[in-house]
């Protein structure tokens, strides 16, 4: 069950990389304007999920979707 779960938002850390660098943005700035470590932007090795309200907060400053990040569905702006 949790590969499943995983595999639902493959291509997460993919495009959330491409959005921080298209926005010329590094991943410490962000996650200062976030309120939460840098390390919460880096792709982990095992199945953790970031926390909600961090996900929310990183929609926040990059003016994108929860949709795009996760399912990679048009709409960037929120």
């Amino acid at each position: 069950m949790a590969k499943q779960n995983f595999d639902l938002i493959e291509g997460f850390w993919d495009r959330l990389d491409e959005e921080i660098r298209r926005q010329n943005k590094s991943k410490l700035q962000v996650a200062r304007k976030c309120r939460f470590d840098r390390k919460t932007l880096h792709r982990p090795n095992n199945n953790r999920y970031m926390r909600v309200v961090y996900f929310t907060r990183l929609c926040a400053e990059l003016g994108v979707s929860a949709d795009y990040l996760l399912f990679g569905e048009e709409g960037r702006s929120v």
